[in-house]
């Protein structure tokens, strides 16, 4: 799993605006089949990495877990079988 999301984020590039729309695109895909907390979880693991090598203050960890936040909610929309709830 770790070798798929250093490949996603591989291709993703150095720019942080497309390693964040990778991320999200990620979780998005991901929460559409298992549930939101699951699917967060993950997103938050694979983002872990990222958050510890930036300032503390740095507004791009904000963004990277909100984006995660937002793709997770917004994946289990997109199905009824991963978060009926969200409908």
């Amino acid at each position: 799993s770790s070798f798929f999301v250093s490949q996603v984020l591989r291709i993703a590039g150095p720019k942080p605006i497309w390693n964040l729309f990778a991320v999200m695109m990620l979780t998005y895909f991901l929460s559409m089949w298992v549930t939101n907390v699951a699917a967060s979880v993950v997103g938050v693991s694979i983002c872990k990495p990222i958050i510890d090598r930036l300032n503390k203050n740095d507004p791009y960890a904000k963004a990277l877990l909100m984006g995660v936040c937002t793709a997770c909610n917004t994946g289990g929309m997109a199905t009824p079988i991963a978060s009926p709830q969200n409908a």
